[in-house]
This record gives structure tokens, sequence and C-alpha cells, in this order.
């Protein structure tokens, strides 16, 4: 499995609080979108975040005010590239990074006209060289093994955006936040408002279908392990399990991946297992390998997923915040009560 993408989706815990806006009154009149003239009445906005390293739990507090709309942004991972696509800012982004899943096919067209910066990183040199003065990614990016530390980034005036959605205790709402945030810095808030009303209309089609659910299916979201296992915390992950009517049995435990022994899956007895698959750099720990696996333990036999063989596979990046979480919600909620479809 590429320890790098691992580092970069799963293992980063992001705390991110206290937003601050304040007005100028001489924008409030400027209501034409694309006029260049045109900035949010929410500007400057400041977000303040707290970054937990992955390493040692050591903490770096800093502050963000995004008080210009950025003309050359940079996306790393599908996750910022779809987000960035889906309010439309294509024409905004000076690249793309870490693109390890295919994009969505409704944002294709949107995507191919943006440049791959980098298959993993883009070196300080080549953000520099492009004028890169917008960076949104996972917590993890932003240190010189990364795109460059936060002192680094404002030295050279490029703003780092971490989103909501990636803290331990996201919810639906902290992609709303997400959408509204973006909407505000690069002065697209109908365009915000747009895709987070989409976003609830598609989930409510389905979650109408499964709120009278007596008895909520036991889940294991697993990632790997053998002796013991990564598997899905709390986080929006979490989050989406939760919207599907499941009941994520490692939901309670304060971290996004925490890792537990098997005598604790035995214990928990769920009645699914959600199986994670990375499709780019897995080596080889593929859906089919990972439950065969599963199967081979002999400690897991009396298991209800796996006596009655009830694995659900699901892409890395279907667990990502953004426009895929209803049809991920739509997909599991299938799979745990087929009977409401």
């Amino acid at each position: 499995m590429n320890k790098k993408l691992i580092a970069i989706t799963l293992s980063t815990l992001i705390l991110v609080g206290g937003v601050t806006g304040c007005s100028n009154s001489k924008n409030t009149s400027t209501n034409k979108e694309n006029s260049k003239n045109e900035q949010s009445a929410n500007k400057p906005l400041k977000l303040d975040f707290v970054q937990t390293s992955r390493h040692d739990d050591s903490v770096s507090k800093f502050s963000m005010t995004y008080d210009k709309k950025p003309k050359k942004a940079l996306a790393i991972t599908n996750c910022m590239i779809e987000m960035m696509l889906s309010m439309g800012l294509e024409d905004q982004m000076a690249g793309t990074a870490y693109a390890e899943n295919n994009i969505l096919p409704a944002l294709k067209p949107a995507y191919d006209k943006v440049t791959v910066m980098s298959k993993t990183h883009p070196s300080k040199e080549q953000l520099l060289s492009n004028g890169v003065d917008f960076i949104i990614s996972w917590g993890s990016s932003f240190n010189d093994k990364g795109v460059g530390t936060i002192d680094w980034l404002n030295e050279n005036k490029i703003k780092a955006y971490i989103p909501r959605s990636g803290e331990a205790n996201a919810t639906i709402d902290s992609i709303y936040e997400d959408f509204n945030n973006l909407g505000i810095i690069f002065d697209k808030e109908d365009k915000a408002k747009e895709v987070n009303n989409k976003i609830k209309s598609e989930l409510k089609e389905t979650t109408d279908k499964i709120k009278d659910i007596d008895k909520k299916v036991k889940v294991l979201g697993y990632d790997s392990g053998t002796d013991k296992a990564a598997v899905i915390g709390k986080g929006i992950s979490n989050e989406i399990i939760s919207l599907a009517q499941g009941e994520n049995i490692f939901g309670n435990i304060d971290k996004t991946y925490p890792e537990v022994s098997m005598e604790e899956v035995i214990k928990k007895n769920p009645d699914v297992i959600m199986i994670l698959e990375y499709s780019v750099g897995n080596g080889g720990e593929t859906f089919e390998n990972k439950v065969k696996a599963l199967k081979a333990n002999p400690a897991l036999k009396d298991v209800n997923a796996i006596k009655n063989n009830k694995f659900i596979k699901v892409e890395l990046t279907e667990l990502y915040p953004g426009e895929r979480v209803p049809g991920t919600v739509k997909k599991l909620a299938k799979e745990f009560y087929p009977d409401k479809f």
C-alpha cells in the first residue's frame, strides 16, 4: 500500500475552528458574480486552525486571512480537486496533484482543462514558477516533506485551506461549511449554495426511504491489518455510514482511522464489513485479497459478517467529503436495507 497516499488521505487529524468575517459596505452593491470588482461581503474571512501531527500528536496553531480572490489555486488529492471543480473553479486553478483515483464523470471535462502539476507533492520551485497563490489539501501536506510549512507559504504569499470535513468530529454540515468557505474565498457564494442544495436534495432522496429503520445494521469499516486492524472511527466516513442508517461499531473512537485488536472486532460482532480498496499503490491489497485474509483468520469464523459473507467494497474516494457523499450513502443504504429500495 502506498504509504505516502495513506499519510495524506487517512492519518491526518485536523481540527479547525473560529470562523470570523467582516464586510465592506462599499462592496455590497455589486451583484454580478463575474464582475472583476466583485468581492464577497463576508471578506476578509479569517480561519483559525489547529493542526495535529500524525507522528507524535503535537499540535501547531495558525490563522489564515482570505482577503482577495485567488487566481492560481492548487488542489491536492481527489477530494480537494473535486471540491474545486464542483464550485466551477477550474479557470482559477494553476494545477492539481496527487489525483489517486478516477475523477467523477460529471467533473471530468472540467478536470481535463486543468494542468496536472505533479503526481505527488509539487516542489516549492514548481509552486513559485506556476504562481500558486492558494493550496487546498489535507493538513499533512503543509510541511517540508509536502508543499512547505505554513510559515514558508506565508512568506511567499500562498494561502492554505484545510477542509473542516477532515476533522475527527466532521459531519455533513462540515462539508456544507467547506463549500460556503470556498464560496467566500473565491467570490462564488451563490455557487456554494447551489452545490450544497444539490447534495442536500440527493441525500434526502435516500434518507427518506430509510428513516424508519428499527434495528440498525452493525458495520465494521475495515481498512487493513491482520493481527490488528485499521478501522473507521469518527469523521466523515463515520457520518456517511450513519446517514445510511448503519451503526459504525468503532464510531465512538475519537480518531478517524484508529487501530483496534481483532478481539475487539469479535466482541463487537459486525453484521457487515465495509472494505476500503485503493485504486493506486495498493500493493496487492485488493478487496478480494482483504476478504480472503479475513476469512482465513480462524478467530473471526463466528463473526456474523464472516459467517454470512457480508462484505461491501468501497473505493477510498467514495468516502471523501464532497459531491460523492449522496451516491455513497445510497450505495450503502441499498446494501444495508435492500428491501427499502
